[in-house]
């Protein structure tokens, strides 16, 4: 838990895993199967093929 506080992970707001992204999307599927934006941690939906989140405004390729 101390590395975690220090790198920039995020949390999967649905079962809590923490997941890195190294590089890519910023659209996460996590093993839970929860889809959600590694910026702001909001729910995405996995039909938009854009990967866009309504919350913070950011595509794939932000």
């Amino acid at each position: 838990m101390e590395l975690a506080k220090i790198s920039p992970w995020q949390k999967c707001p649905n079962c809590g895993v923490m997941v890195e992204r190294i590089d890519g999307c910023i659209f996460i599927r996590c093993r839970c199967q929860h889809c959600f934006c590694y910026r702001c941690a909001s729910a995405m939906n996995v039909e938009d093929q854009r990967h866009f989140c309504a919350t913070c405004g950011l595509t794939w390729d932000n």
